[in-house]
């Protein structure tokens, strides 16, 4: 057993070294709170995050990570990855997701194993994380979308009718969910005051 787990790792490593790693300067922070700044390329596939500065190379497994920071030059974004828990298992595991839309609902995404090199929105695998549960996008419209409307009543349906939103296509959901948190943000500002 113990043959069979270095030979997959070297293996592992071989192709990992064989991959053109994107590197960006950006800050780490780390499951035990420790915040490391420098270079970094995420592995999604395997969910580590390579890390470097100008003394130390590390390599960080999902679950000692808590976060990652960086600008992408290329794509002129700022990204955050997160490293989320996966318990629909007898064992549990962290996998890296990607944040795309932060707030009381969020929309991360993983990026698909088939498209290593693309970096378009079909390259990816869409979640979103509504009330402490990982839900694949395909199951806004059944799963997801009652209970926002529900919370928000005739006000969302206003607001998808209006703008020709459909809930079961990506990008408009993308937009129900942003107008959900504009619209929760808001009403929890003004029950402060």
């Amino acid at each position: 057993m113990k043959v069979l787990f270095v030979c997959v790792l070297v293996v592992s490593f071989h192709n990992l070294q064989s991959q053109s790693l994107t590197w960006h300067e950006g800050v780490l922070v780390l499951s035990n709170n420790e915040i490391l700044r420098g270079k970094f390329a995420i592995e999604q596939l395997h969910d580590i995050v390579l890390y470097q500065d100008d003394i130390v190379s590390e390599v960080f497994p999902a679950h000692k990570v808590r976060s990652l920071y960086f600008y992408d030059q290329k794509e002129d974004i700022n990204r955050r990855f997160v490293s989320v828990k996966q318990n629909d298992t007898p064992r549990p595991w962290h996998q890296i997701y990607e944040i795309v839309v932060a707030g009381e609902v969020t929309v991360m995404r993983r990026k698909k194993a088939s498209e290593k090199h693309l970096s378009n929105a079909s390259s990816f695998t869409y979640y979103i994380q509504y009330q402490d549960s990982l839900i694949p996008f395909g199951k806004f419209a059944k799963q997801v979308y009652p209970m926002l409307s529900t919370n928000m009543g005739s006000c969302l349906e206003e607001y998808i009718r209006k703008n020709r939103l459909r809930t079961y296509q990506i990008a408009s959901s993308i937009q129900i969910i942003e107008f959900y948190n504009r619209s929760s943000r808001s009403t929890q500002v003004q029950a402060r005051r």
